[in-house]
């Protein structure tokens, strides 16, 4: 994409398609109808990672010679084609500019095609300046163009958080990078409605730690059962809160429909969680397990109240393995070793007797460690004496119907040991929570 940066004034198929308010397959009808026409479709300008891409106004000029098309703005409405298209994934303002205008779209309807007017609209939207109001006025002169490219892009959606899904995937940044396979997402999915319903909750709210792990929330969208809308709270620092990430959450949110409720995590990492909390924590996928990650953890299990409900992922390097510092050369064992400041915090949660079940999982499923194994845990209720927790070491790939095997047997988990004389585990155990210390 770097050489098309020389070049902006380029557009794919698709693009004219946008333009020209047509889909794309009239465009490629277009192309070969018209090839040897007295007004030929225009070639080709540049061919790049296996698309053509044309030169917008060579373009415009044959729209307007041959009256095709729906849109007779379309040679002013150019202008914003050489702004975004290939500008969205190099220029952050330009990505946080348009994504905040079909976030405007979406909420009030068409754009004002005047810049006061928009802006107005803007602020009285967003009066706190919390979700796009900065990014809309940081576009000064190309706000214009740029707005009328992205009420473009709305109209002819099916959905306006389509194209903002899709300029997320592409800008591979922000809510859409997903840390984690489908296969994974679908889990925690699951696993963290499951403990919803397990727990009674008539209004649960899904709480996250890290803006990128919203995206583990997607396949509950359809999954309310009878709760009404999804409800999300983020719990961020202060000073995430003002990072662009957290701005295009909530503008992601906010397309989508879904319910937000801010939480202000402090200095020391503490928050409050609300009532029928169910909290999706993700691990760092990348890099050795580090302390300050399992400190997340061992606060959530140390500020949990038997109302509380999480399913924690992440590297199985940081939630199973060992995580110990030997004392003596050699293969260390668990009498000449001490814990690592990370081990020491695992150890920590654990010994919380909250951890109902501990999940080690196939390799696969991390997007940034595609050969690394993973690794889940569920939070629950304490547990009665001797504290017990169920262990799964799953190495096979985790099809639908394991999936949702293990998802029964982690419910259950949630019963303590006791469920054993009515559900069949299919492939865990409980194990004395002492056991766990070193390595699950």
């Amino acid at each position: 994409m770097a050489s098309l940066i020389e070049t902006p004034q380029l557009l794919c198929l698709s693009d004219i398609g946008l333009l020209a308010n047509v889909r794309r397959s009239v465009v490629t009808t277009w192309r070969s109808r018209y090839a040897a026409h007295t007004h030929p479709f225009p070639k080709p300008a540049r061919h790049v990672e296996g698309r053509d891409w044309f030169e917008v106004y060579q373009v415009v000029e044959w729209l307007e010679a041959t009256g095709k098309g729906n849109n007779p703005q379309a040679r002013q409405d150019a202008i914003a084609f050489t702004l975004a298209p290939a500008n969205v994934q190099t220029d952050p303002e330009v990505f946080a500019g348009l994504t905040a205008l079909i976030c405007l779209r979406a909420s009030k309807g068409p754009l004002s095609s005047d810049v006061d007017h928009l802006l107005d609209a803007a602020e009285n939207f967003d009066s706190d300046d919390e979700i796009l109001f900065a990014e809309l006025d940081r576009l000064g002169d190309r706000l214009e163009p740029m707005a009328r490219y992205a009420e473009l892009l709305v109209a002819n959606a099916l959905d306006p958080a389509d194209p903002l899904d899709d300029l997320i995937r592409r800008n591979q940044k922000g809510t859409a990078h997903r840390p984690v396979h489908t296969e994974m997402q679908r889990l925690v999915a699951k696993t963290a409605f499951g403990l919803a319903r397990e727990a009674e909750f008539d209004a649960p709210i899904y709480v996250v730690r890290r803006v990128q792990d919203l995206s583990l929330l997607i396949p509950l969208q359809n999954q309310t059962d009878g709760w009404g809308s999804l409800q999300v709270a983020l719990a961020l620092t202060d000073e995430e809160w003002e990072s662009p990430d957290a701005r295009l959450a909530y503008r992601w949110l906010g397309v989508h429909q879904i319910a937000l409720h801010k939480i202000v995590v402090d200095s020391d990492g503490a928050y409050e969680l609300p009532d029928q909390a169910v909290v999706v924590l993700g691990l760092p996928t990348s890099g050795d397990a580090r302390a300050e990650d399992l400190t997340d953890v061992s606060n959530l299990c140390l500020n949990s109240s038997p109302r509380t409900r999480a399913v924690i992922l992440g590297p199985a390097h940081s939630l199973t393995d060992p995580l110990v510092e030997a004392r003596r050369p050699g293969r260390p064992t668990v009498d000449s070793t001490h814990f690592s400041p990370a081990g020491q915090s695992r150890s920590d949660a654990l010994r919380t007797d909250v951890v109902r079940a501990v999940v080690r999982l196939p390799s696969g499923l991390l997007t940034e460690q595609s050969r690394s194994r993973a690794a889940l845990w569920c939070v629950g209720p304490s547990c009665s004496t001797p504290a017990v927790t169920l262990c799964a070491d799953l190495t096979q790939t985790l099809d639908p119907v394991i999936a949702d095997n293990l998802v029964t047997d982690l419910m259950a988990a949630m019963q303590g040991p006791q469920a054993q004389t009515v559900h069949p585990f299919s492939s865990a155990r409980f194990r004395p929570v002492s056991d766990l210390s070193v390595s699950v």
